[in-house]
Protein backbone atom coordinates (compact mmCIF):
# COMPACT_ATOMS: atom_id res chain seq x y z
CA UNK A 1 0.00 0.00 0.00
CA UNK A 2 1.39 3.22 -0.95
CA UNK A 3 2.14 5.41 1.80
CA UNK A 4 3.35 8.79 0.26
CA UNK A 5 1.31 10.53 -2.84
CA UNK A 6 -1.15 9.09 -3.95
CA UNK A 7 -1.35 6.95 -7.11
CA UNK A 8 -3.49 6.83 -9.77
CA UNK A 9 -5.48 3.65 -9.91
CA UNK A 10 -8.23 1.04 -12.11
CA UNK A 11 -10.11 3.04 -14.00
CA UNK A 12 -13.55 3.03 -11.71
CA UNK A 13 -16.61 1.21 -13.12
CA UNK A 14 -19.43 3.65 -13.99
CA UNK A 15 -22.21 1.18 -12.98
CA UNK A 16 -20.32 1.16 -9.15
CA UNK A 17 -19.97 4.74 -8.83
CA UNK A 18 -22.29 6.07 -10.90
CA UNK A 19 -20.40 6.98 -14.43
CA UNK A 20 -18.59 9.63 -12.88
CA UNK A 21 -16.59 10.55 -16.05
CA UNK A 22 -19.35 10.73 -18.43
CA UNK A 23 -21.57 13.32 -17.49
CA UNK A 24 -23.43 14.04 -14.08
CA UNK A 25 -25.58 10.90 -12.33
CA UNK A 26 -28.95 12.82 -11.63
CA UNK A 27 -28.72 10.83 -8.08
CA UNK A 28 -24.64 11.68 -7.22
CA UNK A 29 -24.66 15.03 -5.87
CA UNK A 30 -21.06 15.08 -4.17
CA UNK A 31 -17.84 13.49 -4.98
CA UNK A 32 -15.17 13.30 -2.13
CA UNK A 33 -11.71 12.10 -3.10
CA UNK A 34 -8.31 11.14 -1.42
CA UNK A 35 -6.60 13.84 0.89
CA UNK A 36 -9.57 15.55 1.24
CA UNK A 37 -10.77 16.85 -2.55
CA UNK A 38 -14.63 17.20 -2.34
CA UNK A 39 -16.51 18.52 -5.38
CA UNK A 40 -20.30 19.40 -5.27
CA UNK A 41 -23.16 19.63 -7.84
CA UNK A 42 -24.27 22.66 -8.50
CA UNK A 43 -27.50 24.00 -9.60
CA UNK A 44 -26.52 24.57 -13.28
CA UNK A 45 -25.50 21.24 -13.03
CA UNK A 46 -21.60 21.10 -13.15
CA UNK A 47 -19.09 20.02 -10.68
CA UNK A 48 -17.95 22.67 -8.51
CA UNK A 49 -14.77 22.18 -6.49
CA UNK A 50 -15.23 23.01 -3.02
CA UNK A 51 -11.67 22.84 -2.01
CA UNK A 52 -10.99 26.11 -2.90
CA UNK A 53 -11.26 29.92 -1.88
CA UNK A 54 -13.94 30.57 -4.54
CA UNK A 55 -16.18 27.36 -5.66
CA UNK A 56 -18.11 28.99 -7.09
CA UNK A 57 -15.48 29.87 -9.85
CA UNK A 58 -13.72 26.49 -9.55
CA UNK A 59 -15.72 24.15 -12.03
CA UNK A 60 -14.27 20.70 -13.02
CA UNK A 61 -14.93 17.91 -15.18
CA UNK A 62 -14.47 15.51 -12.26
CA UNK A 63 -12.74 12.41 -13.79
CA UNK A 64 -10.20 14.77 -16.42
CA UNK A 65 -9.49 17.37 -13.62
CA UNK A 66 -9.59 15.48 -10.17
CA UNK A 67 -8.90 11.68 -11.31
CA UNK A 68 -6.51 11.98 -14.35
CA UNK A 69 -5.14 15.54 -13.52
CA UNK A 70 -4.13 15.01 -9.26
CA UNK A 71 -3.88 11.03 -9.65
CA UNK A 72 -6.58 11.23 -6.85
CA UNK A 73 -9.16 8.82 -6.40
CA UNK A 74 -12.88 8.46 -5.44
CA UNK A 75 -13.26 7.42 -1.75
CA UNK A 76 -17.12 8.45 -1.08
CA UNK A 77 -19.98 9.39 -2.85
CA UNK A 78 -23.19 11.34 -1.65
CA UNK A 79 -26.68 10.19 -3.60
CA UNK A 80 -29.78 12.15 -3.09
CA UNK A 81 -32.39 9.13 -2.94
CA UNK A 82 -35.96 9.03 -1.96
CA UNK A 83 -37.41 9.59 1.71
CA UNK A 84 -40.69 9.30 3.15
CA UNK A 85 -43.26 10.74 1.11
CA UNK A 86 -42.20 12.79 -2.23
CA UNK A 87 -39.40 14.08 0.07
CA UNK A 88 -35.62 13.08 -1.01
CA UNK A 89 -32.77 12.55 1.47
CA UNK A 90 -28.56 12.36 1.37
CA UNK A 91 -26.76 9.37 1.64
CA UNK A 92 -23.06 8.67 1.65
CA UNK A 93 -21.49 5.49 0.72
CA UNK A 94 -17.98 4.92 1.08
CA UNK A 95 -15.87 3.59 -1.92
CA UNK A 96 -12.82 1.12 -1.91
CA UNK A 97 -9.81 1.76 -3.97
CA UNK A 98 -10.83 -0.12 -7.02
CA UNK A 99 -14.56 1.42 -7.42
CA UNK A 100 -16.56 -1.19 -5.59
CA UNK A 101 -19.37 0.37 -2.51
CA UNK A 102 -18.07 -0.99 0.51
CA UNK A 103 -21.29 -1.43 1.90
CA UNK A 104 -22.30 -3.73 -0.71
CA UNK A 105 -19.49 -6.10 -0.38
CA UNK A 106 -20.06 -5.97 3.08
CA UNK A 107 -23.87 -7.10 3.03
CA UNK A 108 -22.68 -9.85 0.65
CA UNK A 109 -20.21 -11.27 2.93
CA UNK A 110 -22.37 -10.92 5.64
CA UNK A 111 -24.77 -13.01 3.49
CA UNK A 112 -22.88 -15.64 2.67
CA UNK A 113 -21.29 -16.67 5.59
CA UNK A 114 -24.44 -16.52 7.48
CA UNK A 115 -25.40 -19.51 5.19
CA UNK A 116 -23.06 -21.70 6.99
CA UNK A 117 -24.97 -22.35 10.41
CA UNK A 118 -22.29 -23.32 12.37
CA UNK A 119 -20.04 -20.28 12.22
CA UNK A 120 -23.17 -17.74 12.64
CA UNK A 121 -22.21 -16.36 15.93
CA UNK A 122 -18.75 -15.60 14.70
CA UNK A 123 -20.11 -14.50 11.36
CA UNK A 124 -22.14 -12.06 13.55
CA UNK A 125 -19.32 -10.80 15.64
CA UNK A 126 -17.06 -10.49 12.08
CA UNK A 127 -19.64 -8.23 10.26
CA UNK A 128 -19.73 -5.63 12.93
CA UNK A 129 -15.84 -5.50 12.99
CA UNK A 130 -16.83 -4.94 9.24
CA UNK A 131 -19.84 -1.81 10.17
CA UNK A 132 -16.97 -0.12 12.49
CA UNK A 133 -14.06 -0.20 9.59
CA UNK A 134 -16.36 1.20 7.26
CA UNK A 135 -17.67 4.00 9.17
CA UNK A 136 -14.46 4.90 10.32
CA UNK A 137 -13.27 5.18 7.30
CA UNK A 138 -15.60 7.63 5.85
CA UNK A 139 -15.61 9.59 9.28
CA UNK A 140 -11.54 9.70 8.30
CA UNK A 141 -12.03 10.50 4.45
CA UNK A 142 -14.75 13.38 5.96
CA UNK A 143 -12.23 15.21 8.09
CA UNK A 144 -9.95 15.62 5.44
CA UNK A 145 -12.90 16.77 3.32
CA UNK A 146 -13.45 19.37 6.19
CA UNK A 147 -10.38 20.70 6.87
CA UNK A 148 -9.86 21.44 3.05
CA UNK A 149 -12.52 23.43 2.54
CA UNK A 150 -11.95 25.44 6.09
CA UNK A 151 -8.37 26.22 4.99
CA UNK A 152 -9.16 27.38 1.78
CA UNK A 153 -10.85 29.83 3.11
CA UNK A 154 -8.04 31.83 4.14
CA UNK A 155 -6.76 34.13 2.42
CA UNK A 156 -3.94 33.01 1.32
CA UNK A 157 -2.58 34.41 -2.08
CA UNK A 158 -0.41 32.33 -4.64
CA UNK A 159 2.39 35.09 -3.04
CA UNK A 160 2.92 33.24 0.29
CA UNK A 161 3.46 29.55 -1.24
CA UNK A 162 1.61 26.27 -1.64
CA UNK A 163 2.46 24.71 1.15
CA UNK A 164 1.01 25.49 4.75
CA UNK A 165 0.61 23.68 8.10
CA UNK A 166 -2.79 23.62 9.74
CA UNK A 167 -2.68 23.23 13.57
CA UNK A 168 -4.76 21.40 16.21
CA UNK A 169 -6.27 19.19 13.81
CA UNK A 170 -6.71 16.24 16.21
CA UNK A 171 -10.01 14.81 14.38
CA UNK A 172 -8.11 12.96 11.31
CA UNK A 173 -5.92 11.10 14.10
CA UNK A 174 -8.85 10.19 16.13
CA UNK A 175 -10.54 8.45 13.05
CA UNK A 176 -7.68 6.89 12.22
CA UNK A 177 -6.71 5.68 15.30
CA UNK A 178 -10.19 3.64 15.88
CA UNK A 179 -10.05 2.60 11.98
CA UNK A 180 -6.60 0.65 12.47
CA UNK A 181 -7.75 -0.80 15.71
CA UNK A 182 -11.37 -2.14 14.24
CA UNK A 183 -8.84 -3.56 11.19
CA UNK A 184 -6.51 -5.05 14.15
CA UNK A 185 -9.84 -6.85 15.76
CA UNK A 186 -11.15 -7.94 12.40
CA UNK A 187 -8.08 -9.87 12.52
CA UNK A 188 -8.63 -11.56 15.40
CA UNK A 189 -13.11 -11.90 14.97
CA UNK A 190 -11.95 -14.20 11.98
CA UNK A 191 -9.38 -16.51 13.83
CA UNK A 192 -12.57 -18.17 15.61
CA UNK A 193 -14.64 -18.73 12.37
CA UNK A 194 -10.64 -19.72 10.74
CA UNK A 195 -9.95 -22.42 14.42
CA UNK A 196 -14.04 -23.98 14.14
CA UNK A 197 -13.34 -24.82 10.66
CA UNK A 198 -10.55 -26.19 9.60
CA UNK A 199 -9.26 -27.30 12.92
CA UNK A 200 -12.46 -27.92 15.37
CA UNK A 201 -10.95 -28.95 18.67
CA UNK A 202 -9.48 -27.54 21.35
CA UNK A 203 -9.13 -23.77 22.53
CA UNK A 204 -8.74 -21.17 19.92
CA UNK A 205 -5.18 -20.00 20.20
CA UNK A 206 -4.56 -16.41 21.59
CA UNK A 207 -3.63 -14.79 17.92
CA UNK A 208 -4.59 -14.74 14.40
CA UNK A 209 -0.97 -15.85 13.45
CA UNK A 210 -0.61 -18.63 15.61
CA UNK A 211 -4.20 -19.68 14.43
CA UNK A 212 -3.21 -19.95 11.03
CA UNK A 213 0.21 -21.81 12.23
CA UNK A 214 -1.65 -23.93 14.24
CA UNK A 215 -5.25 -25.28 11.51
CA UNK A 216 -3.81 -28.21 10.49
CA UNK A 217 -6.99 -28.90 7.93
CA UNK A 218 -6.17 -25.47 6.58
CA UNK A 219 -5.71 -24.92 2.77
CA UNK A 220 -2.09 -24.39 1.77
CA UNK A 221 -3.37 -21.94 -1.19
CA UNK A 222 -5.15 -19.59 2.05
CA UNK A 223 -2.60 -20.27 4.81
CA UNK A 224 -0.15 -18.79 2.25
CA UNK A 225 -2.59 -16.03 1.41
CA UNK A 226 -3.22 -15.13 5.58
CA UNK A 227 0.34 -15.57 6.21
CA UNK A 228 1.48 -13.28 3.51
CA UNK A 229 -1.61 -10.54 4.69
CA UNK A 230 -0.39 -10.55 8.28
CA UNK A 231 3.40 -10.47 7.55
CA UNK A 232 2.59 -7.58 5.26
CA UNK A 233 -0.26 -5.46 6.71
CA UNK A 234 -2.23 -7.05 9.72
CA UNK A 235 1.08 -6.97 11.57
CA UNK A 236 1.93 -3.42 10.73
CA UNK A 237 -1.11 -2.36 11.75
CA UNK A 238 -0.68 -3.89 15.14
CA UNK A 239 2.15 -1.96 15.86
CA UNK A 240 0.55 1.19 15.01
CA UNK A 241 -2.20 0.07 17.04
CA UNK A 242 -0.43 -1.24 20.18
CA UNK A 243 1.55 2.31 20.03
CA UNK A 244 -1.71 4.46 20.23
CA UNK A 245 -3.46 2.07 22.61
CA UNK A 246 -0.30 1.65 24.85
CA UNK A 247 2.62 3.90 24.66
CA UNK A 248 1.71 7.51 22.49
CA UNK A 249 -0.29 9.25 20.21
CA UNK A 250 0.21 8.52 16.40
CA UNK A 251 -0.19 12.64 16.10
CA UNK A 252 2.65 14.49 15.39
CA UNK A 253 3.13 17.72 17.95
CA UNK A 254 0.77 19.72 17.99
CA UNK A 255 -1.66 17.62 15.28
CA UNK A 256 -0.38 19.77 12.65
CA UNK A 257 -1.46 18.73 9.00
CA UNK A 258 0.39 19.72 5.75
CA UNK A 259 -1.57 21.26 3.17
CA UNK A 260 -0.90 21.93 -0.68
CA UNK A 261 -2.17 23.93 -3.44
CA UNK A 262 -2.38 22.21 -6.81
CA UNK A 263 -2.77 24.45 -9.95
CA UNK A 264 -6.53 25.56 -9.81
CA UNK A 265 -6.07 27.03 -5.99
CA UNK A 266 -7.30 23.91 -5.03
CA UNK A 267 -5.56 22.51 -1.88
CA UNK A 268 -5.26 19.07 -0.52
CA UNK A 269 -4.30 17.98 2.89
CA UNK A 270 -1.89 15.29 4.76
CA UNK A 271 -2.00 13.82 8.01
CA UNK A 272 1.09 11.94 8.70
CA UNK A 273 1.81 9.02 10.38
CA UNK A 274 5.33 7.56 11.78
CA UNK A 275 7.35 5.16 9.25
CA UNK A 276 8.49 3.19 12.64
CA UNK A 277 5.36 3.32 15.45
CA UNK A 278 7.43 0.07 16.90
CA UNK A 279 9.70 2.77 18.17
CA UNK A 280 6.56 3.53 20.62
CA UNK A 281 7.95 7.20 21.50
CA UNK A 282 7.24 10.42 20.06
CA UNK A 283 10.90 11.66 20.14
CA UNK A 284 12.03 8.58 18.45
CA UNK A 285 9.16 8.79 15.02
CA UNK A 286 10.10 9.08 11.92
CA UNK A 287 8.11 10.66 9.12
CA UNK A 288 10.31 10.17 5.87
CA UNK A 289 8.34 8.36 4.17
CA UNK A 290 5.49 10.27 4.02
CA UNK A 291 2.34 7.79 5.14
CA UNK A 292 -0.47 9.35 4.59
CA UNK A 293 -3.57 8.70 7.84
CA UNK A 294 -6.18 8.30 5.33
CA UNK A 295 -4.43 6.75 2.00
CA UNK A 296 -2.95 3.88 4.48
CA UNK A 297 -6.30 3.51 6.46
CA UNK A 298 -8.08 2.73 3.09
CA UNK A 299 -5.71 0.53 2.16
CA UNK A 300 -6.09 -1.44 5.20
CA UNK A 301 -9.71 -1.46 4.46
CA UNK A 302 -9.76 -3.08 1.77
CA UNK A 303 -6.78 -5.26 2.79
CA UNK A 304 -9.22 -6.87 5.19
CA UNK A 305 -12.41 -6.90 2.84
CA UNK A 306 -9.67 -9.28 0.76
CA UNK A 307 -9.03 -11.51 3.83
CA UNK A 308 -12.36 -11.83 5.00
CA UNK A 309 -13.65 -12.54 1.36
CA UNK A 310 -11.03 -15.57 1.06
CA UNK A 311 -12.17 -16.99 4.33
CA UNK A 312 -15.44 -17.09 3.65
CA UNK A 313 -15.13 -18.24 -0.04
CA UNK A 314 -12.72 -21.35 1.70
CA UNK A 315 -15.50 -21.61 4.41
CA UNK A 316 -18.19 -22.42 1.90
CA UNK A 317 -16.08 -24.55 0.06
CA UNK A 318 -15.51 -26.80 2.88
CA UNK A 319 -19.11 -27.04 2.67
CA UNK A 320 -19.48 -26.69 6.30
CA UNK A 321 -23.49 -26.91 6.53
CA UNK A 322 -25.22 -27.98 9.14
CA UNK A 323 -28.87 -30.34 9.07
CA UNK A 324 -31.85 -28.35 7.81
CA UNK A 325 -33.13 -26.68 10.30
CA UNK A 326 -30.22 -26.01 12.44
CA UNK A 327 -30.42 -22.53 12.98
CA UNK A 328 -29.78 -21.71 16.91
CA UNK A 329 -25.94 -19.37 17.67
CA UNK A 330 -24.72 -22.14 20.37
CA UNK A 331 -21.25 -23.70 20.26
Amino acid sequence: MAGGEPTEDQSTSPEETGSLGNGPDPKIVRVVFERGVEVRLGPDRKWHCQSTKAPAQAVFDIRAHVKNSYGFRPILITERVPSFGNQQSDMTSLLLPDGRRYDLIETQLYQRSMSVHRIRREAINVSYMLQAIGYHCRQLAESYSTICREFSRFPLSEDEGDRALFGNQTEPYHEFDALVTAVRRTYESLRYIIWKVFSGTGSTPSSFPKTIQACTRLPSDLRACLDQSWAQVGNRAKDYRDCLQHYVPLAPGMSSVHMQRLPGGVWYVSAFLPDNPEAQSGQSFRYDGQIDACTYGWGLVSEVISVVTMVVEAVQRARMWDAPGANDLTR
